[in-house]
């Protein structure tokens, strides 16, 4: 796989190289501990990585902190598909990181992330994109289903079938005006500095759809002040049910998609992993 990109750039080849052994959707590695190499793992990958390489330039201009700009690729046609591009300094905002954060920062890496919310929702892209909306979420019901409703007890199997009827059944639910979502803000994407937000990577789920479901990482891993210190400095309307579909179904569906893609890819960790946060949600 990296041999590719050593065929086209044979001045990369005297450099260190490690493989980075994560990711849903790519395989990363890291070349000279300063340039990020990513294949895509499947044909929906390599859809989601050329949706980046149309829309990032233009939306990298009008955003308030770096995001990948990619300065190696391959060909359009080339079997093995990558791009590459210089590392953005700083680590992932785990709630570790977070944690040791001052009151200070904490305010001004919320401020920085409305702004950036702000900015990103607003932009328009000139290519066509997906758009996720309330058929998409009935789809994913069919999936669960199908998939997921096999490892789960009779009780788990109600609760979650009474919750996607509740989301799916409220017509408030999909008042919103759709936005350009990041798609996966979660904090493996999120880097920082020096208690700053210091860039964002992996915009592979970009899409249209509610700007709510681009909180939900924050509600998540740092929790609900936070998250509405954030909504402060985020500047476009919100509907009615905008913060109770932040708390409520958005957070509470997602241990499924853990156990969905356990299912789908034989990984019995992702699935027990996804079991654990369901069950700990629903408080068993």
């Amino acid at each position: 796989m990296i041999e590719s990109v050593f065929r086209t750039y044979p001045h990369l080849r005297t450099e260190a190289v490690r493989p980075v052994h994560h990711g849903w959707a790519n395989q990363v590695w890291i070349i000279g501990e300063r340039l990020v190499f990513r294949f895509p793992r499947h044909a929906e990958s390599r859809r989601e990585l050329m949706q980046e390489m149309q829309v990032l330039p233009s939306l990298a201009k009008s955003l308030p902190v770096p995001v990948p700009q990619f300065l190696y690729r391959s060909e359009p046609d080339a079997e093995v598909m990558y791009v590459g591009y210089e590392q953005i300094p700083g680590e992932p905002l785990t709630k570790a990181v977070f944690s040791l954060l001052s009151a200070p920062e904490k305010f001004e890496m919320a401020e920085t992330l409305g702004r950036f919310l702000t900015l990103l929702h607003s932009h328009l892209p000139e290519v066509e994109l997906p758009i996720f909306a309330k058929a998409d979420w009935a789809t994913f019901f069919d999936q669960i289903e199908a998939s997921v409703f096999p490892v789960l007890t009779p009780h788990e199997r109600a609760s979650t079938s009474a919750m996607f009827s509740a989301f799916l059944q409220d017509p408030a639910n999909f008042m919103y005006t759709p936005r350009l979502l990041h798609g996966d803000l979660s904090c493996d994407h999120l880097l920082a500095q020096s208690g700053k937000l210091s860039g964002v990577i992996d915009f592979g789920d970009l899409r249209i759809g509610d700007p709510a479901y681009d909180f939900v990482g924050f509600y998540v891993e740092y929790g609900a002040d936070f998250t509405q210190q954030v909504l402060k400095h985020y500047l476009l309307p919100q509907d009615d049910q905008f913060w109770s579909r932040v708390s409520g179904f958005y957070t509470q569906r997602l241990p499924l998609h853990s156990i969905l893609y356990g299912v789908e890819t034989g990984s019995e960790l992702h699935v027990q992993a996804g079991l654990h946060q369901f069950r700990k949600g629903l408080g068993n």
